[in-house]
């Protein structure tokens, strides 16, 4: 089970057709992080599920920590300031930080 920001949503579809995964994932409003709410509603239509929440913004990183999900950030090394934002997304709690979403298997099949 997962959710993922409207930013990774296109190249997510992309990686999962390709892996064959069997995920749902959800995402939100391009301005706005998901809120905690929206994860905990996520987490109640599929009871026993786990549940990731991938994203690439400090606001994606509380939302999750907030709802208690697991938290994957996403760094692409295409933002001038992916070290950063890599060392802030892990500040955050982010399980993992990848630097795009065809790097994320290894982390939710660990």
């Amino acid at each position: 089970m997962g959710s993922i920001s409207l930013q990774c949503r296109i190249m997510s579809a992309q990686y999962l057709a390709k892996t064959a995964a069997r995920r749902r994932f959800s995402g939100g409003d391009p301005t706005k992080a998901t809120p905690p709410e929206g994860l905990q509603r996520i987490q109640a239509m599929f009871p026993g599920e786990e549940i990731f929440y991938v994203g690439d913004t400090v606001d994606d990183a509380r939302s999750a920590r907030s709802a208690g999900v697991r938290f994957i950030g996403v760094a692409s090394a295409l933002n001038p300031r992916a070290a950063v934002l890599g060392e802030l997304l892990a500040a955050e709690g982010a399980i993992a930080v990848i630097d795009n979403i065809n790097e994320m298997e290894p982390v939710v099949y660990a």
